[in-house]
């Protein structure tokens, strides 16, 4: 049964492709990179693996043909892409939290960058404003996720503001995310399907096109999540430093910009 109904995600359809399609692409690739017309950070990807210099090419007989989000620029239109994260609270967060799960982590890295001496822009988006029954709370989001100077037009703000609020997805994201994991990752079996489908739709993108006329939002940027390499062993690990050393409880050590007087980092359901 599909997590979503129509209309929630980038459209995909699967279809047959014709014979040695895949390696034609290839070929232009190729012929690409030789006249250095190709992205450097695009180089030596390739369709189904391609396996060159070898002369036996994989032929791949399907694929998803994926709905088009590119904005028509000269139409008005323009993309906004942005992660949702964690909608609901980790379930492993300590009772006296005064921070989602996004915030906590987002604050934990920028403090190591501070260490660092580097220069970093603490605040951001948090997830609970979006789904905040609040319409003001709502709109302080959809500022952080527009941007300068994107952010100024009001008009603007409440579009996107009630295309998102009204919409389907951030319910359905909510109500997935917390009903897959109950646990939390320092509980959860870290092999089930249902856990590694939590943790995917944690990390996935919204692809908002706006036109002056009309805005569409859908869901994509599905990154299967797996344990393995390691992994499971790092989200367990951050999760216990979020919780010990402070981050969900505002309760960390150091002298940092968030803890002062008026701008201190509190999230509220």
């Amino acid at each position: 049964m599909p997590l979503f109904p129509p209309g929630v995600m980038v459209g995909q359809t699967l279809v047959k492709l014709p014979q040695e399609l895949v390696s034609r692409a290839n070929d232009v690739l190729h012929s690409l990179e030789e006249t250095n017309a190709r992205p450097i950070h695009r180089r030596h990807l390739y369709l189904a693996g391609d396996p060159r210099p070898s002369e036996q090419q994989m032929e791949e007989k399907y694929a998803f043909l994926v709905e088009d989000m590119t904005p028509d620029i000269s139409r008005g239109e323009f993309l906004i892409e942005f992660k949702a994260k964690w909608l609901t609270q980790s379930p492993n967060a300590p009772a006296d939290w005064r921070r989602c799960r996004t915030c906590a982590l987002r604050l934990k890295k920028h403090s190591e960058a501070l260490r660092k001496g580097k220069t970093v822009e603490w605040r951001g988006l948090c997830p609970f404003d979006l789904v905040s029954q609040d319409q003001k709370r709502n709109a302080n989001a959809v500022k952080r996720i527009l941007k300068h100077p994107r952010n100024e037009d009001e008009n603007l703000v409440t579009r996107v503001t009630k295309a998102l609020i009204n919409g389907p997805q951030l319910s359905i994201l909510r109500e997935l995310q917390a009903s897959l994991d109950p646990n939390g990752i320092l509980k959860a079996d870290h092999t089930s399907k249902e856990f590694l489908t939590a943790m995917t739709l944690r990390d996935c993108t919204f692809f908002v096109k706006v036109s002056p006329t009309d805005i569409q939002a859908r869901l994509g940027d599905f990154d299967v999540k797996s344990g393995d390499g390691g992994k499971s062993d790092y989200w367990v690990k951050l999760e216990t430093e979020l919780i010990e050393d402070g981050w969900y409880s505002g309760t960390e050590k150091g002298d940092f910009p968030w803890n002062a007087e008026g701008l201190q980092v509190v999230c509220k359901l």
